[in-house]
């Protein structure tokens, strides 16, 4: 049974509620909350019952035919949701928003309060912790192509605009660069689709034709201003950059559209200035490994497996982006250079360093579901460990001179009031608990939750002198005192028993093997206990609201914290690896003319093991060394020469030390390249090599 095929007027209420829901939401999977369980009904059904290995049962629908359907309980959908977002799906999650129909109405009412998709996932199941996980929109109009990417986890929001001549070209490069989880597009750009390699290979998703209304100028502009509560987005340096708007402003839409809810992580928009990077397109990246191994798209055997040394994922994301986005501002790489090394020459702050990194959680994404507004005690927790740890950071930086290393020290608090009043109110034993169950607020931290957990508590003593005192009244020896969710507390006896039943026992419930009763005395200690913890709970939850608040108060602050401490993990990275690897202090700038390197050495082939890389002098420069032409057999090493040269360079131009004796590296606006077909260095094995194992 298609849903297409439906008479919606021959479908029960309920059903028909389901129907005007589902055409809103045609390009997603419906979850519908039904009671404790997501239902799933006709195609969605089908497709998730596939998808999941579920098992496909029917509903009646008010049709001849049963709807197909299946379900999930609530308490586990995450992991479903996760799985099908992980195949490509988009998935509605559709709450009941009262228990029993209005006046007039045969159902009571149901609302989509979130759309997941790949881009606009939150929660830690769903997103790989070591990377960026971005949207991306794109706008194309002639050869003027606009950019926008943002990570919903972090508040990241970028753009950027370009002329070419050559767009599908132009956007492979781009996705190489960002490596997105999602994209959408006007129509015009989603028709490049099936002539961009990586988006018909699979390794990108293919992009999605979004409203061509939210990619007009005037809508993206007013879209942009009201969700950054700006009059005008001039301060953004966005003023003349048209296309770029219409990107972003499509994306911010298509974000609130999904989500629903404010958004406020995302405080501010960056345009990135192509003039301030080197380039690198998909070839480049592909050929020289960067971030992944071609021969099996894996970190291990990458340039980045090398250099990574983090401690933090906030640390690991920062230390890509330097990576994939190496930087030709002469100033911003000599500050790194000079923190990276005063950390080599420091080895006792790296070891302090590295341990008190080591014991961080990822603040950047704990602000950021501060922000969602979906922070837990579990994430508070985290939250106040990690921002505990910042005043003994700053004290082992104190003595650090190099200028990057003293601006991280002005960001890092001395004190953190709120962290420390959170642990103070967190038990730490009942943090991963669901909130709503309560027991994660320390007995001590308010009075009058302490009064009601001790009425808790001495209602045990209560009911077990009271059980005793009924035994010996009336004689029941196997008399006892029970409780359950529906009938409350009750004095059980059995049928043998029930003759002795005095009369101011009131029957409650009548068993097979025996009866029911309750007292006065038994009504007023459970009104008692069922007060206190009532009560209880509702002291938690109104504590747990007041920190929510004031954690989304201190998201802005808190970002600037998580930048500054990835910002030192990724240069303790750098220069943990410079000093088990040998690796010297690049000389690099606009003075410096062409490229020097002396016993240059590739960083990936010499952690081979038993490698014995015989280093190699490079020389470029634009006078009578413009050109090299490299000759020798095969498996000589010609390919891992000029790939050497090309690392080195990006190694500097990303603030790194490098693998060599010497090194001096006039600023590259680009490097292109085509070496082989596909080399696999970690392994040792050459373009002919390979070639020959894949004839054999």
């Amino acid at each position: 049974m298609k849903f297409s095929e439906l008479d919606r007027n021959k479908l029960s209420p309920m059903m028909r509620r389901y129907y005007d829901t589902k055409q809103e939401y045609s390009d997603t999977i419906l979850m519908y909350r039904l009671g404790d369980f997501y239902e799933m009904f006709f195609d969605d059904a089908e497709v998730a019952s596939r998808e999941l290995e579920l098992a496909l049962t029917g509903r009646d629908c008010g049709l001849d035919s049963r709807a197909p359907m299946c379900g999930v309980p609530y308490h586990a959908v995450d992991g479903y949701i996760a799985r099908l977002v992980s195949k490509g799906y988009k998935v509605a999650i559709c709450e009941q928003m009262s228990t029993v129909p209005e006046p007039g109405k045969e159902v009571v009412d149901r609302e989509v309060v979130r759309v997941i998709t790949a881009g606009t996932v939150i929660d830690d199941g769903m997103v790989k912790a070591e990377k960026s996980n971005y949207l991306v929109s794109i706008f194309l109009s002639d050869n003027q192509i606009g950019y926008a990417w943002a990570d919903i986890t972090t508040g990241e929001f970028n753009l950027f605009e370009q002329e070419t001549e050559t767009p599908a070209t132009a956007l492979e490069d781009f996705f190489a660069a960002v490596n997105p989880s999602e994209i959408i597009a006007n129509p015009a750009a989603c028709a490049l689709n099936e002539r961009i390699p990586s988006l018909v290979s699979g390794k990108y998703p293919k992009m999605q034709a979004y409203y061509e209304w939210a990619y007009k100028y005037k809508n993206a502009y007013d879209s942009l201003t009201r969700a950054l509560n700006v009059a005008t987005l001039d301060s953004f340096e966005v003023k003349d950059k048209k296309n770029a708007v219409s990107a972003a402003g499509a994306l911010n839409e298509y974000m609130h559209e999904t989500q629903k809810r404010a958004l406020p992580q995302f405080a501010k928009l960056s345009y990135f200035n192509d003039k301030n990077y080197m380039l690198l397109d998909s070839a480049a990246r592909r050929n020289l490994e960067i971030t992944e191994s071609s021969r099996d798209r894996k970190k291990q055997g990458s340039l980045f497996w090398v250099i990574d040394r983090t401690n933090t994922n906030m640390g690991v994301r920062k230390l890509r982006k330097w990576l994939d986005y190496p930087s030709l501002e002469e100033k911003v790489l000599n500050n790194r250079l000079d923190a990276v090394e005063e950390l080599v020459s420091h080895q006792e702050v790296r070891d302090v360093l590295k341990k008190l990194l080591s014991n961080m959680w990822d603040l950047e994404r704990l602000a950021g579901r501060c922000a969602y507004g979906n922070v837990t005690p579990s994430d508070m927790l985290q939250l106040a460990k990690t921002m505990l740890l910042c005043p003994d950071l700053k004290k082992v930086l104190s003595q650090e001179s190099s200028s990057l290393l003293k601006k991280i020290f002005s960001v890092i608090p001395a004190k953190v009031p709120l962290a420390e009043e959170l642990l103070k109110a967190l038990d730490e034993k009942h943090c991963g608990a669901e909130y709503k169950h309560g027991g994660f607020i320390a007995d001590s931290y308010r009075k009058d939750l302490e009064e009601c957990r001790s009425a808790k508590t001495l209602g045990k003593e209560w009911l077990a002198t009271l059980e005793l005192a009924e035994k010996e009244q009336t004689g029941i020896k196997n008399l006892h005192i029970g409780y359950n969710k529906v009938f409350g507390y009750y004095i059980e006896v059995s049928k043998t028993n029930v003759g002795l039943v005095p009369f101011r026992y009131h029957r409650k419930q009548t068993l097979v093997n025996g009866e029911r009763y309750i007292t006065e005395e038994l009504k007023e200690i459970e009104e008692k206990l069922l007060t206190a913890e009532t009560r209880a709970l509702e002291i938690e939850i109104e504590v747990f609201e007041s920190f929510k608040k004031m954690l989304a108060d201190e998201v802005t602050n808190m970002l600037k914290i998580a930048d500054a401490i990835a910002v030192l993990d990724a240069l303790l990275s750098l220069a943990q690896v410079a000093a088990e690897n040998n690796y010297v202090r690049p000389k690099i700038g606009k003075g410096v003319k062409g490229i020097t390197i002396e016993n240059g050495r590739h960083p990936v082939v010499e952690q081979q093991e038993n490698c014995r890389y015989i280093p190699n002098d490079s020389l470029i420069n634009g006078a009578d060394n413009m050109v090299s032409i490299i000759t020798g057999p095969n498996m000589a090493g010609k390919s891992t020469y000029m790939r050497q040269v090309a690392i080195i360079t990006l190694m500097a131009q990303m603030g790194s030390f490098v693998p060599a004796s010497y090194a001096s590296v006039g600023l590259v606006d680009s490097i292109f390249t085509r070496v082989g077909a596909s080399d696999d260095l970690a392994s040792g094995q050459s373009t002919f090599m390979v070639e020959m194992n894949e004839v054999a």
